[in-house]
């Protein structure tokens, strides 16, 4: 089992914080991600949009302080009253310092930038066609720059064969990360401190807890399994019907541990009965019948991923918000059949 060895920061939880990068609970995550070794993850969208909302901001603060000046002119006799910017270089210096604070931020780890290059368009669209999340009615239909995001750091965390803490206060982003298991979704900084620094995380309450409802998991094969095809090699004989009747788990292993929720890998077997027909010569009048032919394969093997959801105590399994199988298709067992029996 391995605790996320890379991290991501959402928009929201730096707004969260005002974009104040020396408060305390900024700097507490930066002490234990420097410790504990963290790579802090960078997709272009997401360091796009916090520039953006840093200059934003930045503007809003001169506003402000025009305003005040407006509002209450005796503000300018306080030793300690910054005087009011007289050229557009001295409004950039003010966007410059609070980019800055960003940049000596980021300096404190070793930072991942992900690019667009293993962003696929046409998933992002299916994504954006059928509302899934971080899409949704409303004001959130158009959420491009999350789902840009969401789909760099799942290809990362593919390629690298890694877990990455997924920090974020929006909800669309948890929803979102419920489709990847190597993403695990954490609601604040604090969270994520709290696990990192847990010197052992006992693992057996949740694995006891799994055993105890294997129903749940093995319900969640078994929908999934039933998603699956089956294919013989045999050219005279058709597949007409695959029918699941059990489910056995084999080997369970928890791999990766989010607030709430774990990542699974697992083997299972299937007992599948199949139903075949062909047809064969030499009937009443010599014409070609067809035969039905039921077998039952007593072991189909499979293996995949899934995520758990636990208890804020992490003792109980509570349920499988996703599953993923390493197969898509399975080989049916033909019967054998003579050929050309009647010449």
């Amino acid at each position: 089992m391995t605790l996320p060895s890379h991290v991501f920061l959402d928009t929201s939880v730096l707004a969260g914080q005002q974009y104040n990068f020396g408060s305390a609970t900024l700097t507490s995550f930066s002490d234990v991600a420097k410790e504990k070794g963290l790579r802090l993850v960078l997709p272009a969208p997401t360091s796009s949009e916090i520039e953006r909302q840093i200059k934003f901001r930045s503007d809003e603060a001169l506003k402000a302080l025009d305003e005040a000046r407006r509002k209450a002119p005796f503000l300018k006799k306080w030793k300690h009253w910054p005087e009011k910017p007289t050229n557009i270089f001295q409004e950039w210096e003010v966007k410059r310092i609070a980019i800055q604070e960003w940049k000596d931020f980021l300096a404190q780890f070793k930072v991942v930038k992900l690019n667009y290059d293993d962003v696929k368009i046409d998933k992002i669209m299916s994504w954006y066609d059928s509302v899934r999340a971080p899409f949704r009615e409303g004001k959130k239909r158009k959420e491009f720059p999350d789902a840009f995001a969401v789909e760099s750091l799942a290809q990362y965390a593919l390629k690298q064969q890694i877990y990455i803490a997924v920090v974020s206060e929006d909800q669309d982003f948890k929803a979102a990360c419920e489709h990847f298991t190597s993403l695990l979704y954490f609601p604040s900084l604090p969270k994520l401190v709290e696990k990192l620094l847990s010197q052992e995380i006992d693992l057996a309450p949740i694995r006891n807890s799994m055993l105890n409802k294997s129903d749940l998991l093995n319900e969640a094969v078994t929908d999934s399994a039933q998603e699956m095809s089956f294919y013989t090699n045999d050219s005279d004989v058709d597949l007409d019907e695959s029918e699941i009747e059990d489910v056995e788990l084999r080997d369970v292993q928890i791999v990766g541990v989010g607030d709430s929720e774990c990542t699974i890998v697992f083997e299972a077997s299937l007992k599948v009965r199949h139903k075949f027909s062909w047809r064969e010569w030499g009937g009443p009048d010599g014409d070609e019948y067809y035969i039905e032919h039921d077998s039952t394969r007593e072991e189909s093997d499979i293996s995949g991923t899934a995520k758990i959801q636990i208890d804020k105590d992490g003792r109980q399994a509570l349920a499988v918000s996703f599953i993923e199988l390493d197969q898509d298709e399975l080989p049916a067992d033909a019967p054998y059949i003579q050929r050309y029996r009647h010449y």
